[in-house]
């Protein structure tokens, strides 16, 4: 079944439905009839995917002045270091970053108390790569990231999404089921400006 925007899945008022037309609705009464299948057998999914539709999970994508690209490095770097002392001055804060050559795709991730680096298999792309730097940063923090593809994916999640990104997801719904603080997202093009 196709997602997106000629998709039969949508959500009304948060939860996931689906409608579908009158022939694929047809088709899918035969084969439940073919397979001798009730309404009343079908087992619906666990709600996995609306973790991130909700206040368990916060994700920034243009929210904050220094997330404008077009600004001058030195304007970037002010309004970054007004924001995070102002807005999240009680998170323990870790920025990830992943890099990818030929030969080598690596992830990494630095706090004020440590940091972490490794190597992954070069098959991997560097969304899986960026995605696995927020997996292992992903305690009791605020994650600084500049991978907006990563973002922009946990945002849309859906069933179709990359295992990766489904892992992630999964968890940022653990830690909240363990009601750790939230986890807040944001894309930090800007991050790189002030590291620099």
């Amino acid at each position: 079944m196709a997602n997106g925007v000629h998709s039969p899945l949508f959500r009304q008022s948060s939860n996931p439905c689906i409608q579908l037309n009158k022939k694929d609705q047809e088709a899918f009464a035969g084969l439940l009839a073919d397979l001798n299948i009730t309404f009343d057998q079908i087992i619906t999914l666990p709600r996995i995917l609306d973790v991130l539709h909700n206040d368990i999970c916060e994700i920034h994508l243009a929210s904050f002045g220094f997330q404008d690209k077009v600004q001058p490095t030195s304007m970037i770097k002010a309004l970054f270091e007004e924001n995070i002392s102002q807005e999240f001055q009680d998170y323990f804060i870790i920025a990830t970053d992943a890099s990818k050559s030929h030969l080598y795709t690596s992830i990494a991730g630095t706090s004020n108390i440590g940091s972490f680096s490794f190597r992954i298999h070069p098959i991997n792309s560097i969304l899986t790569a960026e995605a696995l730097a927020i997996c292992q940063a992903i305690d009791d923090l605020l994650i600084l990231t500049d991978s907006f593809s990563v973002l922009q994916a946990l945002k849309n999640l859906s069933i179709k999404s990359p295992k990766v990104i489904l892992r992630l997801d999964h968890k940022i719904l653990m830690r909240a089921k363990l009601n750790k603080k939230n986890c807040i997202g944001l894309d930090f093009g800007a991050l790189k400006y002030y590291l620099e």
